[in-house]
């Protein structure tokens, strides 16, 4: 079932994905975290809508690319390989010291984020 992307879109100042799946319908999805693991990229995503999923479970994707270089999203089946990808995922997250911000100069660590890279919490001075 490899979905490919074919717009993106922001709403609510969180990126929005939308991709079609296999019967053509399109599905958005929130944009979670992108990473390399053993030189291969994973998205992961959360459907805006969950339907079954719970609010903290999210659908990880390997980014592959078509013959005419337009990513595919392919969901990953191996229960081994997504434990080891959520696994790198949480690694450098807490790297960051728990912190999603791309604000270098953050050193909140209760650090809320918005799509426009700076701190929005209650507990830091930065803007």
């Amino acid at each position: 079932m490899a979905q490919d992307m074919q717009d993106n879109d922001y709403e609510l100042d969180e990126e929005v994905i939308v991709l079609e799946n296999e019967d053509g319908e399109e599905v958005k999805f929130q944009h979670i975290a992108t990473i390399d693991y053993q030189d291969e990229w994973y998205i992961f995503l959360q459907p805006v809508e969950l339907g079954d999923l719970e609010e903290d479970e999210v659908l990880i994707f390997r980014i592959d690319t078509d013959e005419d270089g337009n990513d595919l999203y392919v969901p990953l089946e191996d229960e081994a390989l997504i434990q080891k990808v959520y696994d790198e995922y949480v690694k450098e997250w807490e790297e960051n010291g728990g912190c999603d911000c791309s604000d270098e100069d953050c050193d909140c660590d209760e650090c809320e984020t918005h799509c426009d890279g700076h701190c929005h919490c209650d507990s830091c001075d930065k803007d």
